[in-house]
């Protein structure tokens, strides 16, 4: 009897595989990690991956070793992608508060339209970072969830010609590859939609420059080579050595300066750092980057005293390089002025006072005489991967540097 039995849950069981033979069931499961976002699949998919290297074919996400760059569809223009900001997210080594470090995620926000005739009411928008460091190294990351602000369903289903906002945040690369600069990087969007009539619509909908500099930070400008206007979408506290700022959504204020998820702004010659996630670029699209700007050497005001930079000079040194600022201080003034010699440096990953030299505390300690001027040099500690940005006085006038990284 017990043979029989044990002979006929075999056959069963048998039967059961044959009859639900569907590959599904055998796709490896997704796990979140601790900072609940969708870890990718540790096996191989069952299905074969789309060849990247057709344009209309969707965007492989996972299981591919080596892609290829992804490529904008034909009908991409149809879709009307306005991105409002594009920035890197990162831990690079040794960065985490606990260890691993989370490594380098690319952030976009922005719109896209439908421009179908039909409403949706499934929609996936999948941000994509894609990063080759040699001929046999390349990595594509992809975003998890549906990548819109508000989700296209059957609630909330997307009308032809409207747009809806999205915001995507790829999945992280290794933190070792910020000891790296990719030979190509780039950002993607691939767009995926479905009708209630059964249309269904998979587009690349945009691909451009992935912004890898602003990893170690990078200034921005438009063509005219200005600093791009954003405008401000919620309460941000900005930051500096020189000044608190509070802005308000609608406020606007010129951004100078990205390093990963800080921004640099300026409202009314007040400067100081927010969250990127917190601003939008007036005008879509991406902005330039560029690694150098020309140093301010305007004279200023403060404590009745005139201010000028007169030189900009980098020591490297094997732990920590120091930045040299010499000032011209003239008196305009009908009084003996003191003048102050106590300025911070703001550079992209932190601030450091100043260290006047013994000739420069003993010309302020006797004053400058009236019509008269005098030069004093202050040296300030700078870590050798950090790019010097401003130099000034607290509450007071600050002179924007040239902000250049070491050399290599």
């Amino acid at each position: 009897m017990f043979r029989f039995w044990s002979r006929f849950i075999a056959l069963a069981l048998t039967a059961l595989l044959i009859a639900c033979g569907d590959e599904r069931l055998f796709e490896p499961p997704q796990t979140e990690d601790v900072a609940g976002s969708v870890k990718e699949p540790t096996t191989t998919p069952t299905q074969p991956a789309a060849d990247p290297r057709n344009a209309e074919a969707p965007v492989p996400f996972w299981g591919v070793s080596n892609p290829e760059p992804p490529q904008t569809s034909t009908r991409a223009d149809s879709y009307k992608v306005e991105l409002s900001n594009v920035h890197l997210s990162a831990e690079c080594p040794g960065e985490g508060r606990k260890p691993p470090s989370r490594g380098i995620s690319l952030v976009m926000l922005g719109e896209v339209m439908n421009p179908l005739d039909e409403v949706v009411h499934r929609a996936t928008l999948t941000g994509v970072a894609f990063a080759r460091f040699s001929e046999e190294t390349a990595f594509l990351k992809a975003s998890s969830g549906s990548g819109f602000v508000t989700e296209v369903d059957s609630d909330h289903p997307w009308k032809p010609g409207e747009k809806r906002a999205f915001k995507v945040i790829t999945r992280p690369l290794d933190p070792i590859y910020c000891l790296y600069t990719p030979m190509k990087a780039l950002a993607a969007l691939n767009l995926s939609m479905e009708t209630p009539l059964g249309q269904r619509v998979e587009d690349v909908v945009m691909v451009s420059e992935l912004p890898w500099g602003a990893l170690h930070g990078r200034f921005v400008q438009t063509r005219d080579e200005t600093p791009p206007q954003v405008r401000i979408t919620d309460n941000a506290l900005v930051r500096s050595p020189f000044t608190t700022l509070r802005l308000a959504p609608g406020d606007t204020a010129r951004l100078h300066y990205i390093s990963r998820d800080r921004g640099l702004v300026e409202q009314e010659s007040r400067v100081g750092w927010m969250d990127m996630d917190k601003l939008a670029l007036v005008q879509p699209g991406l902005p330039t980057f560029t690694t150098t700007r020309p140093t301010e050497d305007e004279p200023r005001s403060h404590r009745d005293l005139s201010y000028a930079i007169t030189q900009v000079r980098r020591v490297l040194n094997d732990d920590n390089d120091s930045v040299s600022v010499r000032f011209q201080i003239s008196n305009p003034g009908e009084r003996v002025g003191r003048c102050s010699l106590g300025m911070t440096l703001m550079h992209s990953t932190g601030d450091s006072n100043a260290e006047p030299d013994e000739g420069s505390v003993e010309r302020c300690r006797k004053g400058v005489e009236p019509g008269s001027n005098t030069e004093v040099v202050l040296s300030f500690m700078l870590p050798t991967s950090a790019a010097p940005l401003r130099v000034g006085f607290s509450g007071g006038p600050s002179w924007a540097l040239d902000g250049a990284h070491r050399a290599p």
